[in-house]
């Protein structure tokens, strides 16, 4: 993309809503609003918000260079004495644009030192110079507060030994964009993105003297969208580890702001914070990082020890998430995590993930079984693919003939779980969502793993009308899909598959009176890049008993005595 595809960013989404967007945005542009927006400057950052985050040094160079790497979309300015044109490049609507203007990839600058602060200083003269007075596309609310926090993170980049016109110069747009946030942060688009607005606003508050009422606002709107986000058990209403994540690390900033500040942080604060710690911690595998599911990524596994390394705040790990839905089994060095909860409600559903009964699992520090994961930093295209039930590890039912209908979300998903000497016994029932037409269709996954963690077993099957398959006449395939760091082989009677893991270690899969075969795959583990993987593929056709369809596929994957020799692209 080249300067001369940029347009201009009032012709962006924010002005092609309804009227009251209109009114606003016409309110936003009057001399009237701009006035408000003044006040004190502030005469320093006072405290510098905590960063927990990944900084790569390789991402910081490649930006001081002139090359941006934006999730999916790359924008590239001549050279580094030309830096500030990347603002001409975005358009309004575009992921790019947003991750642009949030500032998000300021952190990847702060390792470069002397030349990190250069191209800092320069990237943020070139934004005031364009976007100091408000702009319905770049002060969006959450946008707003994303950069703030950036800037209340990484300060020191931009102000550090810098002159008294410049700091006045940027910490007066600062104070602006506060006092535009703080009036505005309530009508951020429902869910995430106004508790993010929420929670940048009171981070941005603390940061600076004489922000307390701001912070206190701030506080507040944190605190209510709090109650209609984070469930009883600790998890996030969109069922989202990586969203989930986020929120508490930004908690935990705020929590560390105030501390720093020799303040109190708010009873609900803390309550919220213990509850959230320990579901952190459920969510992650052997490697030290999350698992994949509706629409989170691996992040960062030196960020969740960060994050996490107070012991008293994790307590002691649990089983099962009821009011997330999610069950974990931990026997030995492997782990099995198990989607068993129902679609997340509006506005959470569109990142949502047909993932029912889908699991993943990890021996030691090396996942073996996976999904898919998601791909937010791509298209369209891409993030529909990835949000289906193809993409899981689970039972899929997939007709021959009729294209596969678009998921509308389980009615009712009950579990039932059983802990004996011998091992973890776990039923999983879906019905409703099952199969588009046929309500009363009800899909089954049952799994054992043994105490010592070396024996998974488990069967799938579907129950369903007769008449629900007359014309799509589907198969029932029970997909695995395998980590990319994992060699799969198939055995010459088509009936197991050796899989090795990195560290050498050796699983068989097998599987008796079904189609058995390994496909191709991908894995975006980091949202960014689809790696090749393989999947296993287990392929059978129905059976007729008493007026009904059934098919059941049984299967078992079992820990081998001998190892070998590092999987391929370890």
């Amino acid at each position: 993309m080249t300067a001369d595809a940029a347009i201009s960013p009032r012709s962006g989404p924010a002005f092609q809503g309804g009227f009251s967007a209109r009114l606003r945005a016409a309110w936003g542009d009057s001399p009237l609003y701009q006035m408000g927006l003044k006040g004190p400057t502030p005469d320093r950052i006072a405290f510098t918000a905590p960063e927990h985050r990944h900084m790569d040094a390789s991402l910081g160079a490649l930006i001081a260079s002139g090359r941006f790497k934006l999730g999916a979309t790359s924008l590239v300015v001549p050279d580094a004495d030309s830096l500030d044109k990347v603002w001409d490049l975005a358009r309004p609507g575009d992921q790019a644009f947003t991750a642009l203007h949030q500032f998000d990839w300021l952190r990847h600058l702060a390792p470069l030192q002397e030349t990190g602060r250069e191209a800092a200083q320069r990237l943020v003269r070139g934004w005031l110079d364009r976007f100091s007075k408000w702009d319905a596309a770049v002060w969006a609310p959450d946008i707003c507060a994303e950069r703030l926090t950036a800037w209340a993170q990484h300060h020191a980049l931009f102000l550090k030994d810098s002159d008294v016109v410049w700091r006045s110069r940027t910490l007066a747009a600062f104070g602006r964009q506060l006092r535009h946030l703080a009036r505005s942060a309530h009508r951020a688009a429902e869910g995430a993105p106004r508790l993010r607005a929420a929670m940048g606003l009171t981070l941005a508050g603390l940061c600076i003297p004489h922000g307390e009422k701001a912070a206190d606002r701030g506080l507040e709107l944190t605190r209510r969208e709090l109650q209609l986000q984070i469930l009883p058990d600790g998890g996030h209403i969109s069922r989202n580890p990586s969203l989930l994540f986020d929120v508490f690390l930004r908690l935990r900033a705020v929590s560390d702001l105030l501390t720093g500040a020799k303040k109190e942080p708010p009873g609900f604060l803390r309550q919220t914070l213990d509850r959230m710690a320990p579901i952190v911690s459920y969510f992650r595998h052997g490697d030290g990082r999350l698992a994949l599911f509706h629409g989170g990524t691996e992040d960062d596994g030196a960020a969740l020890d960060d994050a996490l390394r107070d012991e008293d705040l994790v307590g002691a790990p649990f089983g099962f998430a009821p009011h997330t839905g999610f069950q974990r089994l931990s026997a030995g060095r492997s782990l099995l995590i198990m989607d068993v909860g129902k679609a997340p409600p509006a506005p959470y559903f569109d990142g949502a993930h047909d993932s029912a009964t889908a699991f993943e699992f990890s021996a030691g520090r090396h996942r073996l079984i996976v999904n898919c994961g998601a791909a937010p930093a791509l298209d369209d295209q891409w993030r529909s693919a990835l949000r289906r039930a193809e993409a899981h590890s689970r039972s899929v039912v997939q007709p021959k003939k009729a294209p596969p209908k678009e998921w509308a979300g389980s009615v009712l998903v009950e579990t039932r779980r059983y802990e004996e000497a011998e091992g973890f016994w776990l039923e999983v029932e879906q019905v409703g969502g099952v199969l588009a037409g046929a309500p009363e269709a009800l899909r089954r996954r049952r799994v054992f793993l043994s105490a010592l963690g070396d024996d998974l077993r488990g069967e799938d099957s579907m129950n369903a009308p007769l008449d629900a398959f007359d014309a799509a006449n589907p198969d029932f395939i029970v997909r695995f899909h395998l980590h990319p760091s994992v060699k799969a082989s198939l055995a010459r009677d088509k009936k197991s598959v050796l899989l090795i893991a990195p560290s050498g270690e050796g699983w068989r899969f097998r599987s008796d009176g079904v189609n058995l075969a390994i496909e191709k795959s991908v894995y975006l583990g980091d949202g960014e890049r689809p790696r090749p993987c393989e999947q296993i593929v287990l392929q059978g056709g129905w059976k007729f008993e008493e007026g009904r369809s059934v098919l059941g596929v049984r299967w078992a994957l079992q820990k081998m005595g001998r190892r070998f020799g590092a999987a391929q692209g370890a």
